[in-house]
């Protein structure tokens, strides 16, 4: 017989609502855990990737600074430079300081320099506000000196702008320089230990990264160029360059690289003055050249520049006196015809009537011509234009007879030319007359002739003529005893030796004579050979 099947509870399977529960609280726990994990990962990720950039912009900065000129590496310029630089600019977000923004995170950086006198080489002064202070012992604790000053806020109790702050490169008043980073106080020396006349050896870079949580400190040193980083004149510029006008000063315009300490001015080679800043690197100064003398006849003034050609220069100086390029420009000055040639004296000597005469004051001087005229006539010209300052006329009148009068004169003129370059003569000497009523008498003849030899130059020495006329000067003869073998004369200085340099040897050996000379242009019998 069949029976009933009946099913039961029993064997129905499933969870509890307390099953559930606890299975849902097990699971959130692991959840928590893992996102607690994931977000640790995260933040130390972001910590390390914050410290990675800083790091790097670090290694930016100091590059960047390094990549400056020399003289700009100051305390208070250094910053500024590096600032003017791409993607090293303050981010101007408000935040205290010189901040630079890199992933959404924000860098407060400061930058300082100072110079460093390096003992082995001697020391020399120091300048306020350049050197480094002398490093104290023990060395700072920049770690807490750093981690007492408050990120973007000024620095916590204890943090003054010393040799401490300067070395751990906190920027006390939060305008991205190091505060403290240079000595305020000049060092002195005396002269006896004051060896090193450019103490300026080499230059430390201190340089500080912060960012919450974390800093970058970094050292580091610049050694001196030498000249290379000294200023240099990269123009000289004039108003004009051809002066012919009556002005009396000439407008010198200058531009150098750095900026100097001062800018010199050189005419031929000697200082003159030195360059107002005009600012931006550009000087102005003016050569001083006098009013020129208009009176036909007369000498130039002493503060007058004569005509020539001459040689303007500007040389800019740093503090310690290094100077890099210069730069010069030729100024011709040519306001006037040449100008009388001075002390002229003429006279007899044997049969025939020499003329000698100062060199010409000018640069420009073309040479020189003598004249003659006898009894007030016309100017007959005697010796042709030549560069000689001393001319023998050996067609002169004899002396006139017994009961017979004669006056014979003699002028010298000078040649320049003019701004369009045409030969142009100049102003007469005074005039000379020959009197032939006073009798002169020679000097006696020079003794001790000896020649030697001195870097390559023949050096003539000599002792004074015995008698009672005393000479005016010396003539030297070379290569022969005629008027045209006359090498050149030597003029007496009180107290001085008598003695002749001939620089123009050309390397060759030369036979000398010489004679004395009296005021009236009488010469002794000659002295010599000697041969050197």
């Amino acid at each position: 017989m069949l029976q009933p099947h009946h099913t039961s509870a029993e064997g129905q399977a499933g969870f509890t609502i307390i099953e559930t529960m606890v299975a849902c609280t097990l699971l959130l726990v692991g959840l928590v855990a893992t996102l607690t994990v994931v977000e640790q990962a995260a933040s130390t990720t972001v910590k390390t990737r914050t410290r990675e950039q800083g790091t790097n912009l670090q290694r930016e900065l100091v590059e960047a600074a390094r990549s400056v000129s020399y003289d700009q590496l100051t305390p208070n310029g250094v910053g500024a430079a590096v600032r003017a630089r791409p993607a090293l600019g303050d981010s101007s977000l408000g935040t205290a300081g010189w901040t630079i923004r890199r992933r959404n995170a924000t860098y407060t950086v400061s930058m300082g320099v100072c110079t460093v006198d390096d003992p082995r080489d001697g020391t020399g002064a120091h300048a306020a506000d350049v050197f480094c202070p002398a490093m104290p012992s023990p060395p700072p604790d920049c770690a807490s000196i750093i981690n007492a000053t408050a990120l973007g806020t000024l620095p916590g109790a204890g943090v003054t702008a010393d040799a401490n702050a300067g070395l751990c490169g906190i920027d006390v008043n939060l305008d991205g320089t190091v505060d403290g980073v240079a000595s305020a106080t000049a060092t002195l020396c005396l002269l006896s230990t004051c060896t090193d006349t450019n103490p300026a050896d080499y230059k430390r870079i201190v340089s500080l990264v912060r960012w919450p949580g974390g800093y970058n400190l970094q050292t580091s040193q610049v050694n001196n160029p030498g000249l290379a980083a000294a200023p240099a004149v990269t123009s000289l510029t004039a108003a004009t360059n051809t002066i012919s006008d009556t002005r009396n000063a000439l407008g010198l315009t200058a531009t150098t690289t750095n900026t100097p300490s001062t800018v010199a001015l050189y005419l031929d080679g000697t200082a003159i003055g030195t360059f107002g800043s005009t600012g931006g690197g550009n000087w102005s100064g003016n050569w001083e050249i006098g009013s020129v003398t208009s009176t036909v006849g007369a000498q130039p003034a002493a503060s007058e520049v004569v005509d020539g050609s001459y040689q303007l220069s500007a040389k800019a100086f740093d503090q310690y006196g290094q100077y890099g390029a210069t730069r010069s420009e030729t100024i011709v000055v040519n306001r006037r015809q040449h100008f009388a040639p001075a002390r002229v004296a003429a006279g007899r000597n044997g049969s025939a009537v020499e003329i000698e005469w100062s060199p010409a004051k000018e640069h420009d001087s073309q040479g020189f011509r003598v004249d003659r005229r006898v009894n007030g006539g016309s100017w007959v010209e005697v010796c042709a234009r030549a560069v000689r300052t001393a001319c023998r006329d050996g067609g002169a009148p004899p002396p006139p007879g017994l009961l017979q009068t004669q006056t014979l004169e003699y002028s010298v003129v000078g040649y320049d030319r003019d701004p369009a370059g045409a030969l142009r003569a100049g102003d007469r000497s005074a005039v000379v007359k020959i009197n032939d009523s006073v009798l002169s008498t020679a000097p006696g003849t020079p003794g001790s002739l000896q020649a030697s030899l001195s870097n390559g130059n023949v050096v003539l020495t000599w002792t004074a003529p015995a008698g009672l006329t005393a000479p005016d000067h010396y003539n030297i003869y070379r290569g022969g005893q005629a008027y045209a073998d006359r090498l050149d004369s030597a003029y007496i200085t009180p107290g001085q030796p008598l003695t002749y340099t001939d620089t123009r040897t050309n390397g060759q050996a030369h036979d000398y004579w010489i004679t004395a000379v009296n005021d009236q242009l009488r010469e002794s019998a000659q002295l010599g050979p000697v041969r050197r």
